[in-house]
């Protein structure tokens, strides 16, 4: 250091001490916003895949899945209904594993690209629920 150059006094004792606890609540506050903002970009993907499936499913399933359509079925309905809020929420792991191979009937005939959003929003949906996308074998 030249003679002409001022430094600060370093920090001992008590003032050090506060200094690194500072340190440590500042750090602590940023990973805990960015831990929150993440939570929150996981929300809003899982919400927009569930929209996405709630579209395709709709296109696909004939009205039998929407209690206001006259297409709909008591036995799909007993499964989800994609008229009431939350549909996704009402359904069993089990029942949202079962959607990319009923999605994938011939009968439904949706397109590969519609396929991997199901299988998106299944991926979600599972992992946001702490569950597996295939089930455990016994």
């Amino acid at each position: 250091m030249k003679s002409n150059e001022l430094r600060a006094p370093a920090a001992r004792g008590p003032a050090r001490l506060a200094l690194g606890v500072g340190a440590l609540a500042a750090l602590s506050t940023w990973l805990v916003a960015g831990a929150a903002l993440g939570q929150g970009d996981a929300a809003a993907e899982r919400a927009r895949l569930r929209d996405e499936a709630r579209v395709i499913l709709a296109k696909r399933c004939d009205g039998c899945h929407e209690s206001t359509s006259k297409a709909a079925n008591q036995a799909a309905l007993g499964a989800f209904d994609l008229d009431r809020p939350g549909w996704a929420e009402r359904m069993a792991a089990r029942q949202i594993r079962q959607l990319p191979e009923r999605i994938r009937r011939p009968a439904f005939g949706t397109p590969e690209d519609e396929r991997r959003r199901v299988d998106a929003f299944v991926a979600v949906e599972l992992g946001a629920r702490g569950q597996r996308t295939r089930a455990p074998r016994d």
